[in-house]
């Protein structure tokens, strides 16, 4: 039996929940009983907690609900995959496919998009400035205004 007078309250804790996991024999239940009598806190908790209805009851055993012949139908199939059908190289393999799947979408979406515009449509914007924009600069306005003067 162990010493319960010189238990810390931690130590108590730990206990009580090995009393409410009915780990503790009736004359360690006892022994907890009486070190928790120093401190009322956890004997409060440790009667709460005892008190609790048994869960089994509600809810059946466990063991009732496992089924063991498709646990090993699980482990069997997990222990027949290829070294080439590893987590690993399945997700290199998709995401290669993903990835590709998605730029391509993602170019198709933004070609859509800028062809869809008004000025493109109504044929206001020539192909070369897709590839060429025209931009005025105040050099090239300059050039063009002595260009004009020359010929005047």
């Amino acid at each position: 039996m162990k010493n319960f007078n010189m238990i810390t309250p931690e130590e108590l804790e730990r206990m009580i929940t090995d009393a409410a996991d009915g780990l503790l024999s009736r004359a360690e239940l006892k022994e907890l009983e009486k070190a928790l009598e120093a401190y009322p806190g956890l004997m409060q908790d440790y009667r709460n907690i005892m008190n609790l209805p048994d869960f089994n009851q509600a809810f059946g055993h466990v063991e009732s609900y496992q089924n063991h012949q498709h646990v090993e139908q699980i482990l069997d199939s997990i222990r027949q995959i290829d070294e080439k059908t590893t987590f690993y190289n399945t997700t290199v393999v998709w995401f290669k496919k993903y990835a590709l799947a998605a730029s391509l979408l993602i170019f198709a979406l933004t070609s859509f998009f800028y062809f869809s515009q008004p000025d493109i449509l109504n044929g206001n914007i020539s192909y070369e400035e897709f590839y060429y924009p025209e931009e005025i600069s105040a050099s090239e306005d300059y050039a063009s205004y002595l260009d004009d003067w020359f010929e005047q």
